[in-house]
């Protein structure tokens, strides 16, 4: 299922309970997502109808994980791909620096070609970075 034919608010009460891992009940969520209960309570029961929560004496439980595209799940978080993405960018970018701090200490020429590459991987690592922490950012606002 898409994000897109869930709908945003329906995405905001999944992912947070998702990420709580404990029941809620719609007021819970009201309160922690600023929405009033009865738009909450019609999301769980879209959910529930789903068969992706299911209500329990404790409150709502989530039964069946959502594919959200552009997510992907680590335990019970929701994370954006692009910020996984930058992870790897930082890495290279890590190496890099490493490279850079070696070849200083050991007098060696940097040439153009390194500093480009030095600053394309950074330019790489942060607007990974940046649009992956929007878009992780737009799912609870």
């Amino acid at each position: 299922m898409e994000r897109e034919e869930l709908g945003e608010t329906t995405v905001r009460v999944y992912t947070y309970m998702v990420e709580r891992g404990v029941p809620l009940g719609p007021r819970e969520l009201a309160r922690a997502l600023g929405l009033s209960p009865s738009v909450v309570y019609y999301h769980l029961k879209k959910l529930e109808e789903l068969g992706v929560v299911k209500r329990t004496s404790n409150g709502y439980v989530v039964v069946r994980r959502l594919r959200i595209s552009g997510f992907l799940y680590l335990g019970r978080w929701l994370v954006p791909r692009l910020l996984l993405y930058s992870l790897f960018f930082l890495g290279l970018l890590v190496s890099e620096v490493i490279s850079l701090i070696i070849r200083l200490l050991h007098g060696l020429p940097i040439s153009v070609e390194f500093v480009l590459l030095l600053v394309t991987t950074s330019v790489a690592f942060i607007i990974t970075f940046v649009e992956g922490f929007i878009v992780r950012r737009k799912l609870f606002t």
